[in-house]
């Protein structure tokens, strides 16, 4: 198991009628001053729970989609399993179409600092057809309300005594012979700045346009 001081990871389990179709993995920090119990863990689920609906994120979903489950890793320690936080899945609630299951709205995660190593990015499933503009871009609404749940993630962690961040895991190496080399580099992690939605095209998430995760 991998090992990163003070860090943590996030999975948002979303399903449909045929099972889990989609995960969103965050990373968090935090985790050495207040470790991931199943107490906390519990009530950072129900507040994620609650953001889902409270931001309009929902009202964009279909409603044969729904967020199952929040579950969080400590890193700080290895070889920790993963915490469920439990509680009833919510559901979309758009009755209109569902877009193809591999369509995405990409909000963007930043740090301090620059470079791919130092930015995520959370592909945010489960769209329903009343998202769509005309133009064939995601609505502004649409957009804000996404933004608006991952920010909410955010708060939900910071009353848990974490925050989000991007989290990067150690890496042995490459050696300076091979073409692609790469220096070796220890596992940090780097709170999040700034969240936004970069632009309203829609992204694709290959993987998602097959049933299963």
């Amino acid at each position: 198991m991998v090992q990163v001081t003070n860090a943590g990871t996030v999975r948002l389990i979303w399903v449909d009628g045929s099972g889990p179709y989609a995960i969103n993995v965050l990373g968090i920090m935090g985790t050495a001053v207040s470790a991931p119990t199943p107490t906390n863990v519990a009530a950072f689920s129900s507040a994620v729970k609650a953001a889902y609906t409270s931001t309009a994120l929902a009202t964009f979903h279909n409603n044969g989609t729904a967020l199952a489950q929040v579950n969080v890793r400590n890193l700080n320690l290895p070889d920790q399993p993963e915490i469920p936080g439990g509680g009833t899945q919510i559901n979309g609630g758009s009755t209109e179409d569902r877009l193809p299951p591999q369509t995405s709205l990409v909000v963007t995660l930043r740090t301090a600092l620059a470079g791919p190593a130092f930015r995520g990015r959370v592909y945010l499933p489960s769209w329903a057809e009343n998202a769509n503009d005309i133009d064939g871009t995601c609505s502004t609404a649409a957009s804000a309300a996404a933004v608006a749940f991952v920010t909410a993630i955010d708060n939900a962690a910071q009353a848990q005594g974490w925050s989000l961040a991007v989290v990067g895991r150690p890496f042995a190496g490459t050696p300076e012979i091979t073409i692609a080399a790469r220096p070796a580099r220890t596992g940090q992690v780097n709170d999040v700045t700034v969240i936004e939605a970069r632009d309203n095209v829609w992204d694709t998430q290959r993987r998602r346009a097959q049933p299963g995760v």
